[in-house]
């Protein structure tokens, strides 16, 4: 299955490009489909969205389909659209 994946604030700086596609096996989970995405764009980008257990980062904001993903272990689905977005501070 493939999946359109849009980066955001300092995530799309680690990543170097806005958006990419990734092929995944059909029913893979959020964590796996961002380990794949840690591989293919380094090791900076993969501590920005895992931590060292392999988890989903806590801070990042995720959305699949413009909805808010929560969990490890939500299950992509063909065509699926993500955005990541690196977490926001200020005030």
């Amino acid at each position: 299955m493939r999946v359109k994946v849009h980066f955001y604030g300092q995530i799309r700086q680690k990543a170097g490009v806005e958006h990419t596609d990734i092929d995944l096996a059909e029913g893979t989970v959020l964590r796996l489909a961002f380990s794949a995405l840690a591989a293919r764009h380094g090791e900076e980008f993969g501590r920005m969205v895992l931590e060292p257990s392999g988890r989903v980062h806590p801070n990042l904001i995720c959305l699949v389909n413009d909805v808010p993903a929560t969990g490890d272990e939500h299950v992509l689905k063909d065509g699926d659209g993500v955005a990541l977005f690196s977490p926001v501070a200020g005030g």
